[in-house]
């Protein structure tokens, strides 16, 4: 991976730019009588609104999954990052965020498969959803509306 000072300064503006967008966009929404919510604030998001998420893959995001790591591409500069390691059961529930299955469920899933407490389950799928969120890996597939703690289709 080459030095971060040795890179284009180009890439960094880019996504100073595309970030600068999705704030604006998020501004004008805001404005007009829309609240929004930063994916990196899921985690504030109420519990029992958190379990009938369901998480799916952001088309838009560069990333792939090699052996134990999740890695975003960085396509400009043509290197990845690894930002996060994998457990057997994280490689299960992977194939769960696909906007059909909520938290909750994919947590069944996992305790079922790997003989484990589903709540301790169900807490290993949300935190793996929130770290994958908070990089723009995957997203929940119904917007959440604060006003009314509920899920919009």
């Amino acid at each position: 991976m080459p030095d971060s000072n040795t890179a284009s300064p180009v890439a960094p503006r880019r996504s100073f730019f595309r970030l600068m967008l999705a704030e604006a966009i998020s501004l004008a929404e805001e404005v007009q009588g829309r609240p929004q919510m930063r994916l990196s604030e899921l985690d504030q998001v109420p519990g029992e609104v958190l379990r009938r998420m369901s998480p799916v893959f952001n088309e838009t995001r560069s990333y792939s999954i090699e052996k134990n790591s999740v890695l975003l591409q960085h396509r400009k500069r043509g290197t990845s990052q690894a930002v996060y390691q994998l457990e057997a059961s994280e490689h299960y529930m992977l194939q769960f965020f696909d906007g059909q299955h909520t938290l909750e469920e994919i947590g069944r899933r996992v305790a079922d498969e790997f003989g484990q407490d589903e709540e301790m389950a169900y807490q290993k799928v949300k935190a793996l959803f929130i770290v994958l969120a908070k990089y723009a890996i995957c997203h929940p597939a119904q917007a959440y509306e604060e006003d009314n703690n509920e899920l919009r289709k």
